[in-house]
């Protein structure tokens, strides 16, 4: 198993031959972030399972790009866009019960999608290596990522970045990473 952890230095750590690059999604991004969501395997994997329209996808995009609280993100590796994350800090997403979630005012919920042709690549856990580059930059303290048990994929990428499940419930399992200091709780 590849370990890929968060650098507090900022720097992509050079685990394997992938180092990913971020930069802010544009409505430049709309149509391709909107085939990414549609796609039957994201949908299905999905935590929010239903149909998107291109009009709730315009209006979502709307609404993030220009939400201080959220932060969307175009993953970047061999000059190639690979997916996209996004951190969102709005306390209306953060989950009741993260670990976390006690007041912490820089913490913020983790979503990731590698775009469909990119799949089984070995991107994601890089992915969320720049992600918490990135988030340490704005400040955040922590992260929360929700993923269905089912999800293999998605499970193993968070836990091989050092999140870890403080919270299951029917199909849902929470994830946090503490990114000051170890990710598990002390």
């Amino acid at each position: 198993m590849r370990k890929v952890r968060c650098q507090s230095s900022g720097s992509c750590e050079q685990v394997s031959d992938i180092c990913v690059s971020l930069r802010k999604a544009t409505f430049d991004d709309e149509d391709r972030l909107f085939m990414w969501a549609t796609d039957r395997e994201t949908r299905r994997q999905s935590v929010n399972q239903g149909l998107i329209t291109f009009d709730d996808h315009h209006q979502w995009m709307m609404e993030r790009l220009c939400d201080s609280h959220s932060h969307v993100f175009i993953a970047r590796a061999d000059f190639d866009d690979i997916g996209t994350m996004m951190l969102d800090s709005r306390p209306n997403v953060l989950s009741k019960s993260s670990f976390y979630n006690r007041g912490m005012s820089r913490h913020a919920r983790v979503s990731i999608t590698v775009a469909p042709i990119h799949r089984g690549r070995g991107y994601a856990a890089p992915m969320l290596t720049a992600l918490c580059t990135k988030a340490r930059a704005l400040h955040i303290r922590t992260l929360e990522a929700v993923v269905k048990r089912e999800n293999g994929p998605s499970l193993s990428a968070f836990r091989s970045c050092g999140f870890w499940v403080s919270y299951k419930q029917n199909s849902l399992w929470t994830l946090d990473y503490r990114l000051s200091g170890r990710g598990y709780p002390e």
